[in-house]
């Protein structure tokens, strides 16, 4: 059975403040599982725990630096070029991707 419930106006901003709320706290769950990701990455590659300490350190101010460039919608590109002209070839998003074809 699909129950319909009907919400008043100030019943849909308090929904949606939730639901925006759960879904920064999903984001920022996914961000940390993906640090944890490279940081076990790279002790298995051999790297010491006070280098991956290291870049565990500097984590915040590269992100601040992409948000930076997200307000234009340009972080991923700026990330991906940054480690490509590097020498660090990553996968581009899905959002980069779709960007190409159009």
């Amino acid at each position: 059975m699909n129950a319909l419930i009907h919400l008043d106006q100030n019943g849909k901003k308090v929904m949606e403040r939730r639901v925006h709320e759960a879904v920064m706290k999903e984001r920022a769950d996914i961000s940390t599982r993906a640090q944890y990701v490279w940081a076990l990455s790279m002790l298995q590659c051999g790297l010491s725990p006070s280098t991956v300490q290291r870049v565990a350190n500097h984590f915040e101010a590269v992100l601040d630096k992409y948000m930076e460039y997200q307000t234009e919608d340009l972080g991923d590109l700026f990330m991906r070029s940054m480690l490509h002209d590097s020498g660090v070839e990553v996968k581009a998003t899905s959002r980069e991707r779709k960007r190409k074809r159009k």
